[in-house]
């Protein structure tokens, strides 16, 4: 039996998910991607927007040295998206603290820790800030961060709240080496 091939036009942009795929009606669809429904006190509640796609990262290996680095072998603990800039900045780590309270015990001297800028115009990879001072862990993860301007806000609730100022640490990624350079509390 040949396939259909159903053509819809949507002019007026009903989402049925009742329906069977086969029995909706030209101006209907069962499912989207990449949208977002609004959620507005307007006239337009309930309207869609696009959003962004997902991008898949293939090539974390890449390091600013250009050697290759164990990237993969990192979990990711937080994130923050430069929509301005078109680039996505990620906490990475290898530690996990071990200790009963889950924060209290320093980064070790052979753990990685490591923020990360991926270029998503260029399609670049590369490492902004590497040490043990950032004392990340996989117990305490980044869930809110923030960027104003060029400056990139964090906190992990284990450690202080911590800035760097981007443009600096990617212009030279050995600018950031000491806790003292990323505290928002200065001394």
């Amino acid at each position: 039996m040949a396939q259909r091939k159903f053509n819809h036009t949507f002019t007026q942009s009903k989402m049925n998910k009742d329906l069977d795929a086969r029995l909706l009606a030209n101006d209907e669809y069962r499912d989207g991607q990449n949208i977002s429904v609004s959620r507005s006190e307007g006239s337009d509640v309930g309207a869609l927007e696009n959003i962004l796609g997902n991008l898949l990262f293939n090539q974390l290996t890449s390091d600013t040295s250009g050697a290759t680095t164990a990237v993969s072998l990192l979990q990711f603990i937080g994130w923050c998206i430069s929509e301005d800039t078109n680039k996505v900045y990620i906490f990475a780590t290898d530690f996990q603290d071990s200790s009963s309270d889950q924060i209290s015990l320093f980064a070790s001297p052979n753990s990685s820790h490591k923020i990360i800028v991926a270029d998503l115009t260029s399609n670049t990879v590369n490492t902004i800030v590497s040490g043990r001072f950032l004392n990340f862990s996989y117990n305490s993860p980044i869930l809110d961060s923030a960027m104003i301007e060029n400056q990139l806000f964090w906190t992990d609730n284990r450690n202080q709240p911590r800035i760097i100022n981007v443009e600096t640490a990617e212009s030279n990624p050995n600018y950031y080496f000491h806790e003292d350079h990323i505290s928002l509390a200065k001394y």
